[in-house]
């Protein structure tokens, strides 16, 4: 927060953040059309079959993510317990032990956050034996190297050097939205298109969804 001069909040400003959230919507839409275009269908049909159990009906799921990347990987692990998986995040004081033939997902857009790379580290290891899904915008990172099955989703490359509305858009730095919000927007959508084909696969309604949702 600058405290060297006022901040001005002028009348546009609404229509300014809702022309970033439509810009935002953009290139979600965007980053759809290139992972459909770079033939990714075989991967997600792989992940699927990974989170449905190829590998035996008693596995568990675990997420695990650092920062906004996090939030991702909790609310995904979330919905899948909502639709019946036995799913957990990793870090969580109740979580179990991974085991072999469990599934991790793993979602970071660097591929190379350090608390990330040492718990996958741990659970790929001939001690555990589990098998690991990365979702990263980094398909040449460390997380991808050491992955089973890499989902490439479209991040932003580079920092915007400004803060200043009409410098971003005559130099078309698009979109409008700091650090790694880009992958992280993505990697929201593409979880919940997860859970939506999920939920038809194993015919389960919303009504049975909300019966293991907390209740208030």
């Amino acid at each position: 927060m600058r405290k060297e001069e006022e901040i001005e909040i002028d009348n546009d400003i609404g229509e300014r953040i809702i022309s970033h959230a439509e810009k935002i919507a953009d290139l979600v839409r965007e980053s759809a059309n290139r992972i459909r275009q770079e033939g990714t269908q075989d991967q997600i049909k792989k992940m699927i079959e990974m989170i449905m159990g190829i590998y035996g009906t008693n596995h568990k799921i675990f997420t695990v993510g650092e920062g906004r990347s996090g939030f991702v990987a909790k609310a995904f692990a979330m919905r899948l317990m909502h639709l019946g998986f036995n799913a957990f995040v990793i870090g969580e004081t109740t979580t179990p032990g991974v085991e072999q033939g469990d599934v991790v997902i793993a979602i970071s857009g660097s591929g190379t956050t350090k608390t990330v790379i040492a718990a996958c580290q741990i659970v790929i290891s001939e001690e555990v034996g589990a098998k690991l899904i990365a979702i990263t915008s980094k398909k040449d990172s460390t997380l991808a190297r050491i992955a089973d099955l890499v989902i490439d989703l479209p991040g932003r490359k580079g920092l915007i050097p400004t803060h200043n509305y009409l410098e971003k858009t005559l130099k078309r730095s698009f979109p409008q939205v700091p650090l790694g919000t880009v992958f992280e927007t993505n990697a929201g959508i593409f979880c919940d298109g997860v859970i939506s084909e999920l939920m038809s696969l194993t015919r389960t309604t919303e009504e049975k969804m909300q019966r293991r949702h907390a209740k208030k």
